[in-house]
């Protein structure tokens, strides 16, 4: 009441407020003036952008950092690939950015040559099929390469073993020699398998040696039995895998030899580093590829290092697909190959077994750039017609096996 009193005496109204305060508005409820804007100061571009963009790089030309480029040498190096694979297959490939551009396709290749075989395919398909012309080998000197040559004399003799004894009928036999083991293999899945329940009749290797196989008409194949025989029982060796080839055949069989079998693109045992197989003659058997490719599933799923010699050599030069796989095992996956690096004819189902070695490579992490690298060149090098189906003299003849790697000139002097 005293404040509405003294509002009546000084003639004021309850909304002007209680005296001697302000009615001046809230300084938050005023609206700031609007300020005249400053012109933005003129900024002068660094010269070097001024260059650039009068004359901008092509994104070809643009190179990744050093440290960038150190990385991944690093990190493949831990993975077991050699640096200098690595260089000589850019260099062989170009830049990688260079590749053929779009979604990574680790089977391309594979696919490519399928589809290149199909498409060449006249009549049966079991007799091959020819890229880029055929070329003849004739025979040469293996001077240096012995224990290559040792490998097919042993790859040729089994064949015809394998062939006299279970009536088999197998296409090929090969053999591959590293860390102190001999394993041989098959194109037939059941042939290893079967041979070493046949020599296990046999007191010792020497024995089931000394049979004289079959080699029906083949001239040529009579005299490489021959031949292996006769290192067998000489004391002129020069190579080791002569050397471990003669002492196994005074063994016992049941001592000397073992049999695996690989199943599902899986070998049984790590048979290349378990120390129960050292110094032994191995048999390999089981899935539908050929010889060389279950060698191969063998050497990639071992713990066996990538730098550790690996000789592979049959009675046969490796047909296209097999020349495949192994060219991949070499040049991609970096393992320490020697392999004959002339292709024969091409098989479909050659190709194909190029799944299980490139599904390998996956799972173990080799780059996508090297893969997509050499399949980009492989094909490239068809395309260039620089593969050729290679072939014996006497192909086309009937004079003896058409697919018989390139003859020793050794082997005509003596046995002519």
């Amino acid at each position: 009441m005293w404040r509405l009193e003294a509002m009546a005496k000084e003639n004021r109204s309850p909304k002007d407020g209680l005296p001697g305060r302000s009615t001046s508005p809230h300084p938050a409820t005023i609206q700031p003036k609007e300020r005249p804007r400053q012109a933005a100061p003129t900024r002068t571009p660094h010269p070097a952008t001024v260059l650039q963009r009068q004359n901008p790089p092509s994104l070809a030309a643009k190179m990744p950092h050093a440290a960038t480029v150190a990385q991944p040498k690093a990190r493949h190096a831990a993975r077991g690939i050699p640096p200098e694979a690595l260089v000589a297959l850019r260099k062989a490939c170009g830049v990688i950015q260079a590749a053929s551009n779009g979604p990574f396709d680790p089977y391309r290749p594979m696919s490519f040559f399928r589809d290149e075989t199909t498409s060449n395919i006249r009549g049966r398909n079991d007799s091959g099929v020819v890229f880029g012309g055929t070329v003849q080998r004739p025979a040469r000197s293996f001077a240096g390469e012995e224990a290559a040559q040792f490998l097919r004399h042993l790859s040729t003799y089994f064949f015809y073993y394998a062939n006299h004894f279970l009536a088999k009928g197998d296409a090929e036999v090969e053999a591959m020699y590293t860390n102190d083991r001999i394993l041989i293999s098959a194109n037939n899945p059941k042939t290893m398998e079967q041979l070493y329940q046949q020599l296990v009749k046999e007191p010792t290797l020497l024995d089931a040696i000394r049979t004289i196989p079959s080699t029906s008409s083949d001239r040529r194949g009579a005299r490489v039995v021959d031949r292996f025989q006769d290192e067998m029982m000489s004391p002129d060796l020069t190579e080791d895998v002569q050397f471990l080839a003669q002492s196994l055949a005074m063994v016992p069989v049941r001592e000397s030899v073992e049999q695996i079998t690989i199943r599902n693109a899986v070998p049984k045992t790590d048979v290349l580093v378990e120390p129960h197989y050292r110094e032994k003659l191995i048999l390999v058997s089981g899935l539908g590829v050929h010889a060389e490719q279950k060698l191969l599933l063998v050497l990639t799923k071992s713990r066996l290092p990538k730098t550790t010699p690996v000789l592979i050599r049959g009675k046969k030069r490796p047909c296209f697909g097999c020349w495949l796989c192994l060219y991949f095992v070499a040049d991609v996956m970096g393992y320490n190959l020697n392999y004959n690096t002339r292709p024969g004819k091409s098989w479909t189902n050659s190709i194909d077994g190029l799944k299980a070695i490139i599904d390998r490579a996956l799972d173990i992490d080799v780059p996508k750039q090297l893969m997509r690298a050499w399949g980009d060149k492989v094909i490239r090098q068809y395309e260039a017609n620089k593969i050729r189906s290679h072939v014996s003299t006497v192909y086309g003849t009937g004079a003896e096996d058409p697919g018989f790697d390139s003859e020793s000139d050794d082997d005509l002097d003596s046995y002519s």
